[in-house]
């Protein structure tokens, strides 16, 4: 497994940091720990429907990946990985650039949004409780 994106699924399996399956991953949609639902290329209109109205009135990207259901699960380890949910910011962001630069068109803007909420979280993380950042 050479390939960066599949090496950085790997990485968010072994640090905690994606629900795998569309029982863990609808789940984490719904409790809105989720920052990036996953589809394989390979999957169907109805699979791609379902995630949709997971999704419906949350703040949550939804991408297809260029690779199969059997390419996403070997590099996550479990079988038959048909929806997955990343629930860290920092991985969701290292993937959608990885992503981007291997397909600007497809997956730029998608990118560029979950960049934007890294930066949001970051500033207010550093933030002092209590007082208000300005606007620029």
């Amino acid at each position: 497994m050479s390939d960066k994106i599949l090496g950085i699924l790997g990485l968010m399996r072994k640090a905690g940091a994606i629900a795998l399956g569309e029982d863990d991953a609808s789940a984490a949609v719904l409790a809105g720990k989720a920052r990036l639902l996953v589809l394989p290329s390979d999957a169907g209109d109805k699979k791609r429907e379902r995630a949709l109205r997971y999704l419906d009135g949350r703040s949550c990207e939804l991408i297809q990946l260029p690779y199969s259901g059997k390419e996403l699960s070997e590099a996550v380890g479990i079988g038959n990985c048909s929806m997955a949910a990343v629930t860290d910011i920092g991985f969701a962001d290292s993937l959608m650039k990885q992503l981007a630069i291997t397909d600007p068109d497809r997956y730029g803007q998608s990118a560029d949004t979950i960049h934007e909420k890294l930066s949001r979280i970051s500033r207010r993380k550093t933030e002092k409780p209590g007082v208000k950042a300005r606007k620029k």
